[in-house]
Protein backbone atom coordinates (compact mmCIF):
# COMPACT_ATOMS: atom_id res chain seq x y z
CA UNK A 1 0.00 0.00 0.00
CA UNK A 2 1.21 3.31 -1.05
CA UNK A 3 0.26 6.93 -0.67
CA UNK A 4 1.23 9.80 -2.74
CA UNK A 5 0.49 13.70 -2.01
CA UNK A 6 0.89 16.01 -5.01
CA UNK A 7 0.62 19.35 -4.30
CA UNK A 8 -0.02 22.02 -6.77
CA UNK A 9 0.46 26.15 -6.60
CA UNK A 10 2.93 27.97 -4.31
CA UNK A 11 3.41 27.96 -0.26
CA UNK A 12 5.30 31.62 -0.82
CA UNK A 13 2.90 33.33 1.50
CA UNK A 14 2.99 30.53 4.19
CA UNK A 15 7.05 30.98 3.71
CA UNK A 16 6.76 34.20 4.07
CA UNK A 17 4.36 34.22 7.56
CA UNK A 18 6.98 31.66 9.20
CA UNK A 19 9.87 33.77 8.40
CA UNK A 20 7.99 37.05 9.79
CA UNK A 21 6.65 35.20 12.76
CA UNK A 22 10.68 33.63 13.39
CA UNK A 23 12.13 37.39 13.12
CA UNK A 24 9.38 38.48 14.85
CA UNK A 25 8.40 41.64 12.89
CA UNK A 26 4.67 41.17 13.65
CA UNK A 27 5.57 42.45 17.04
CA UNK A 28 7.20 46.01 15.25
CA UNK A 29 3.57 46.86 14.92
CA UNK A 30 2.74 45.72 18.33
CA UNK A 31 5.72 48.30 19.65
CA UNK A 32 4.27 51.20 18.55
CA UNK A 33 0.70 50.57 19.48
CA UNK A 34 1.79 50.08 23.19
CA UNK A 35 4.21 53.19 23.00
CA UNK A 36 1.20 55.27 22.18
CA UNK A 37 -0.83 53.59 25.05
CA UNK A 38 2.03 54.69 27.44
CA UNK A 39 1.64 58.19 26.04
CA UNK A 40 -1.51 58.17 26.49
CA UNK A 41 -1.33 56.77 30.16
CA UNK A 42 1.39 59.86 30.97
CA UNK A 43 -1.38 62.23 29.29
CA UNK A 44 -4.36 60.84 31.93
CA UNK A 45 -2.34 60.40 35.14
CA UNK A 46 -3.52 63.12 37.86
CA UNK A 47 -0.74 65.17 38.17
CA UNK A 48 0.60 67.13 41.08
CA UNK A 49 4.01 67.29 40.55
CA UNK A 50 3.90 65.60 37.30
CA UNK A 51 6.45 62.78 38.81
CA UNK A 52 3.85 59.65 38.86
CA UNK A 53 2.72 60.78 35.15
CA UNK A 54 6.22 60.84 33.77
CA UNK A 55 7.41 57.73 35.17
CA UNK A 56 5.36 55.16 32.93
CA UNK A 57 6.92 52.45 30.89
CA UNK A 58 6.19 49.43 29.08
CA UNK A 59 7.97 45.71 28.92
CA UNK A 60 6.86 43.76 25.90
CA UNK A 61 7.80 39.93 26.68
CA UNK A 62 8.06 37.04 24.20
CA UNK A 63 7.82 33.63 26.25
CA UNK A 64 6.20 30.20 25.34
CA UNK A 65 4.52 31.59 22.39
CA UNK A 66 3.05 33.92 24.06
CA UNK A 67 2.96 37.51 24.39
CA UNK A 68 2.90 39.94 27.63
CA UNK A 69 2.35 43.50 27.60
CA UNK A 70 3.12 45.08 31.00
CA UNK A 71 2.33 48.98 31.81
CA UNK A 72 4.88 49.94 34.64
CA UNK A 73 4.74 53.02 37.25
CA UNK A 74 8.07 53.20 39.62
CA UNK A 75 6.98 56.31 41.20
CA UNK A 76 6.91 55.25 45.16
CA UNK A 77 6.71 56.84 48.44
CA UNK A 78 7.52 54.84 51.30
CA UNK A 79 7.60 51.85 48.90
CA UNK A 80 3.60 52.61 48.17
CA UNK A 81 3.44 52.82 44.64
CA UNK A 82 1.91 56.18 43.96
CA UNK A 83 -0.66 55.26 41.16
CA UNK A 84 -2.60 52.59 43.20
CA UNK A 85 -3.07 55.19 45.49
CA UNK A 86 -4.55 57.41 42.77
CA UNK A 87 -6.38 54.30 41.01
CA UNK A 88 -8.03 52.83 44.32
CA UNK A 89 -8.07 55.61 46.72
CA UNK A 90 -6.61 56.54 50.48
CA UNK A 91 -7.10 57.74 53.68
CA UNK A 92 -5.34 61.02 54.29
CA UNK A 93 -3.08 61.76 57.74
CA UNK A 94 -6.09 63.87 59.12
CA UNK A 95 -8.50 61.09 58.70
CA UNK A 96 -10.26 61.99 55.55
CA UNK A 97 -10.55 59.63 52.57
CA UNK A 98 -9.40 60.68 48.73
CA UNK A 99 -11.61 58.63 46.35
CA UNK A 100 -9.69 56.73 43.89
CA UNK A 101 -10.48 57.39 40.23
CA UNK A 102 -9.61 54.28 37.62
CA UNK A 103 -7.74 56.53 34.48
CA UNK A 104 -5.85 53.47 33.93
CA UNK A 105 -8.39 50.91 32.15
CA UNK A 106 -9.98 53.32 29.87
CA UNK A 107 -6.72 53.52 28.48
CA UNK A 108 -5.41 50.23 28.19
CA UNK A 109 -8.72 48.37 27.00
CA UNK A 110 -8.15 50.05 23.80
CA UNK A 111 -4.71 49.34 23.37
CA UNK A 112 -5.25 45.95 23.72
CA UNK A 113 -8.02 45.30 21.50
CA UNK A 114 -5.88 47.22 18.95
CA UNK A 115 -2.92 45.15 19.77
CA UNK A 116 -5.24 42.03 19.33
CA UNK A 117 -6.66 43.79 16.24
CA UNK A 118 -3.36 43.82 14.56
CA UNK A 119 -2.15 40.77 15.51
CA UNK A 120 -5.09 38.66 13.85
CA UNK A 121 -4.52 41.02 10.91
CA UNK A 122 -1.16 39.77 10.83
CA UNK A 123 -2.24 36.16 10.50
CA UNK A 124 -5.37 37.06 8.28
CA UNK A 125 -3.20 38.78 6.03
CA UNK A 126 -0.28 36.35 5.37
Amino acid sequence: MSIKLKAYGSFHKTDNFLRRMIGGEQYKAIESIVQRGCDELMAVTPKDTGATAASWTYKITQKNGSLEIAYINYNKTKGIPIVILLRYGHGTRNGGYVKGRDFITPVTEPIFDEVLESVWREVVNS
